[in-house]
C-alpha cells in the first residue's frame, strides 16, 4: 500500500491478509465442482482485469497469486511491468499460469478458465482456439514437476 526507497533498497509496504492461501493450496481444497467453477471464473476475471490495467508479471505463476476471501492478489511485484499488453504477452502469462496451476485443475477446468478469460473479447471461436493452442504449446516448454503436474496426463474430469 506504500512504496519508498531508502538508500539503494526499495521497500513495499502491504497489508497482511490473515487466512490467505497461495492459489494452488486454495484450488486444491475445492472438491465441489460448482465451487471450483466459481473460483476459476473469478480468477479469470481478475487476471483479465490485471491485464486490461496494463499490469504484466514477467514471472507469472501460481505461487505469485494469493487468495483471500474470494479475491486474488498478485505477489512478487519485482517482476511487474506496467505497459500496454499485446496478446502475445497475455498468452505468455496465461501459459505460465497453466504450467504452474494445481494438478487438481483438469483439462476441462483449464479450457473453462480460458473461456472465462476470453469471453469479454468476443473473439471468433477459431481465433480463441488458436490462442489456446499457443498457450498450450508454451505451457509444454515449462518445467512443471515442482507443481506435481504432468500436462500430458492431467486427471480426467470426475
Amino acid at each position: 500500500l506504500g512504496y519508498f526507497k531508502l538508500d539503494d533498497d526499495r521497500l513495499f509496504i502491504a497489508d497482511y491478509l490473515d487466512g490467505s492461501m497461495h492459489l494452488n493450496n486454495y484450488l486444491s481444497t475445492l472438491q465441489d465442482p460448482g465451487q471450483k467453477k466459481q473460483a476459476l471464473k473469478i480468477l479469470a476475471g481478475w487476471l483479465r482485469k490485471v491485464h486490461l490495467h496494463k499490469v504484466w508479471q514477467r514471472d507469472f505463476k501460481s505461487r505469485n497469486v494469493l487468495w483471500h476471501e474470494m479475491e486474488y492478489y498478485l505477489l512478487d511485484l519485482e517482476g511487474v511491468r506496467i505497459r500496454a499488453l499485446s496478446w502475445n504477452k497475455r498468452i505468455v502469462n496465461l501459459a505460465q499460469l497453466n504450467a504452474s496451476i494445481s494438478h487438481e485443475i483438469n483439462l476441462k477446468d483449464r479450457l473453462r478458465f480460458f473461456h472465462y478469460y476470453s469471453m469479454a473479447e468476443k473473439l471468433p471461436r477459431d481465433q480463441r482456439r488458436a490462442i489456446y493452442e499457443k498457450i498450450w504449446e508454451i505451457s509444454k516448454t515449462k518445467s512443471t514437476e515442482k507443481y506435481d503436474l504432468d500436462l500430458e496426463n492431467l486427471k480426467p474430469q470426475k
